[in-house]
């Protein structure tokens, strides 16, 4: 019952969830704070007393700092397509709500907050690239990305011409 209700205060994962993200789709570091939390809550379950109580407290921290750093990034990301959205009027905004918008478009965007470092193979589907990202460079317009990782599908972005 301890561990349902702890489950239910893990506010980077009900944040997760609600936008139907996973962690690929953050910077390395924050993959790498989840992966640190989910150890430390597995061992959650095998601890009693006063060293549950402090591996609660060290939970709440670490889940209150992923969360910030989760916010962190993506507000960049609003913050700077409100930016691009308001000037322009009606044209950009209605983008989002059409089809769809095109590879180069959604790679031109990303270029835009200086978003191209460590962009997972699954962050871009959920960007909305239809392209089929493999091998080691992929051309999309006048964008390619550059596998950066070997072992997984880790891409940065880099602006041709």
């Amino acid at each position: 019952m301890k561990k349902t209700e702890s489950m239910e205060k893990i506010q980077h994962k009900a944040f997760m969830a609600g936008n139907k993200l996973d962690s690929t789709a953050f910077s390395e570091p924050v993959q790498k704070k989840v992966g640190i939390f989910d150890k430390m809550h597995s061992k959650l379950e095998d601890t009693v007393a006063d060293d549950r109580k402090e591996l609660l407290k060290q939970l709440k921290e670490l889940d209150h700092e992923i969360q910030e750093d989760m916010l962190d990034e993506l507000e960049d990301q609003l913050e700077n397509n409100d930016l691009v959205e308001d000037p322009s009027g009606t044209s950009s905004a209605e983008k989002p709500e059409k089809k769809a918008p095109s590879d180069e478009a959604i790679l031109e965007e990303l270029w835009k907050i200086k978003r191209t470092k460590g962009l997972s193979r699954s962050f871009l589907k959920e960007c909305g690239v239809r392209t089929n990202i493999t091998g080691w460079t992929v051309p999309i317009g006048k964008f390619a990305l550059h596998r950066a990782a070997v072992f997984s599908y880790k891409y940065d972005l880099e602006k041709l011409q």
